[in-house]
């Protein structure tokens, strides 16, 4: 069995993520479950985790370690047994440990969106600091002066140690991930503050240290709760005219001149885009009208050509990911074939790869058996057994890129509509202007990670924050899992991608080619698309060169 054709079964996971942080939360309901079932649920979890993750112990010290972690779960669990949101405080440190992004805990603390309970400020992340970018309607008037403050500490905890304690309880892999956290749910939700800081008993009001942008320090106790109308609503009103749409991919000229286009990105998940779920056999997604990237970027490219535009701004600060496939479209119009091939396949040619593990769990998500995983195979694979034949860690002279090459034109051959253009060269390579900027932040996860590296790696330059994802790291396809009792579920991860074998296995950071420091941030008067103003400077400073 060709290797393109063991992936045709599992596209479908990757998108597993983009599902999981678009979709409502379940929430830890208030229920009571005996030691018995706690154990049970224990050790459910921890045999999951040993059995399907490709590396659960390389980031929490060892096998040791681990076990040791789920020995203090068993002893912590009282004879009376325990309700749900005490049971879900206990295991989340053990998911944690693993470090990677893609394997959580899905089942949350209930948290209200109109009263969450937390720090009261909005919090946006800049270098390796917190800052307000907002506030609620309640304080606008008379707390206005803290926009623009980067957060000291909260109840005398500072910002570094914080930033070390989500990571103890929440799937962090680099630092940039660790504050995304922090901004936007450990230090907003008064559940999971009170998990960062034990200490904090009066829930009526919070204490902070703030430091503005002058370089002074003010201490801040504000009274809770705090009433939200919205969580993105944002006080300070952007100066830049940025373009909008309903849909979660559009592209625009920002001049009559059309010399800048502009590329919107939301999101890239399999149900929002033909050729994904041409690529994903859902038909009845197909026939529902659904857009087609490949038409998308080709009336782009055409219409860059036209006008003869000397830019183009990707704009990937909200993507957190879905199917790659939309990348490889992009790459392909832009770039063209071989450097779409290059760039994809730069980790095998450079000793690394793709390297996924075949448990029981895998088996029970997809439509293959073990029998025909294992059709003309020399040598069967059997369950809980890895697959090495996307992965050249240390002999990278076995990579064979022609044959490469072919599975993923017969993995694009499963779009129509990709493939139409691809196999006829119609739009390869049709049309590049001189600058290519992709807008880029934590947030830019997953897939969305993907396309920002396949992008600056074919020759685009990145402006913003650095993702949230880092360059080696887990993830790409992910398994969703249910405890049998309590009924608290997540997803987890099956394999492991090295692209620079030169970089750690944990916690590097993509980066970027044009930081959004805080310094220029505060030029920009925080403005909420400072990102996309820098770009836009840096493009009218090019053109005057």
């Amino acid at each position: 069995m060709s290797r393109m054709r063991q992936g045709r079964y599992i596209v479908c996971v990757c998108c597993a993520m983009l599902l999981a942080l678009s979709m409502p939360s379940a929430f830890a309901e208030a229920q009571t479950f005996t030691q018995e079932e706690l154990i049970e649920d224990t050790r459910q979890l921890a045999e999951i985790i040993e059995s399907t993750h490709a590396d659960p112990y390389i980031n929490g010290g060892g096998k040791i370690a681990f076990h040791r972690g789920v020995w203090t779960i068993l002893e912590s669990i009282p004879e009376g047994g325990m309700g749900t949101v005490e049971y879900l405080r206990l295991i989340r440190p053990l998911v944690a440990s693993i470090g990677d992004g893609h394997t959580f805990i899905s089942t949350t603390f209930r948290a209200s969106s109109t009263y969450p309970g937390g720090v009261p400020l909005l919090f946006g992340v800049v270098e390796n600091s917190l800052y307000v970018c907002g506030l609620p309607r309640a304080m606008r008037s008379s707390h206005s002066h803290l926009l623009g403050a980067r957060l000291v500490s909260v109840e005398g905890v500072p910002l570094d140690e914080l930033r070390k304690r989500v990571a103890e309880v929440d799937a962090v892999e680099n630092d940039y991930k660790a504050l995304l956290l922090l901004a936007d749910r450990s230090l907003v939700f008064a559940p999971y503050l009170q998990e960062l800081i034990p200490s904090w008993s009066d829930t009526t009001e919070i204490e902070l240290r703030l430091q503005h942008a002058g370089g002074g320090t003010e201490d801040v106790s504000l009274e809770l709760p705090v009433f939200f109308v919205s969580r993105n609503a944002n006080p300070i009103e952007s100066q830049a005219d940025l373009p909008s749409s309903s849909s979660p991919l559009f592209y625009t000229f920002l001049d009559p001149e059309r010399r800048t286009a502009y590329l919107k990105v939301e999101h890239m998940g399999s149900s929002s885009y033909r050729e994904a779920s041409e690529s994903n056999g859902q038909p009845e997604l197909i026939s529902s009208g659904l857009p087609s990237v490949t038409e998308v970027f080709a009336s782009m490219v055409e219409a860059m050509h036209e006008a003869g535009s000397d830019a183009l701004i990707v704009d990937l600060r909200t993507n957190e990911g879905g199917h790659p496939i939309m990348y490889h479209v992009l790459l392909y119009m832009l770039y063209g074939k071989d450097p779409l091939r290059d760039v994809y396949f730069s980790g095998q040619t450079s000793g690394g790869g793709y390297t996924e593990r075949y448990s029981e769990l895998w088996y029970s998500h997809v439509s293959v058996t073990i029998e025909e995983l294992n059709e003309d195979r020399e040598i069967p694979y059997e369950i809980g057994d890895y697959s090495f034949d996307r992965d050249f860690s240390g002999r990278p002279e076995e990579f064979n890129l022609d044959s490469s090459w072919q599975d993923m034109i017969d993995w694009y051959a499963q779009s129509d509509t990709f493939y139409a253009d691809f196999e006829t060269g119609l739009h390869e390579e049709y049309y590049l202007p001189e600058h290519v900027l992709v807008l880029v932040s934590p947030e830019t996860f997953s897939s969305g990670a993907a396309m920002m590296r396949s992008l600056a790696q074919a020759g685009a330059s990145l402006v913003g924050t650095p993702s949230a994802q880092p360059t080696n790291s887990f993830g790409r396809n992910m398994l969703h899992w249910r405890l049998g009792h309590t009924g608290i579920d997540g997803y987890i991860s099956i394999g492991y991608t090295t692209r620079d074998t030169s970089l750690p296995a944990h916690g590097s950071v993509y980066p970027v080619d044009y930081e959004l420091t805080y310094e220029r941030l505060a030029e920009y008067s925080f403005d909420p698309h400072a990102t996309f103003l820098y770009a836009l400077d840096l493009l009218a400073d090019w053109r005057v060169k």
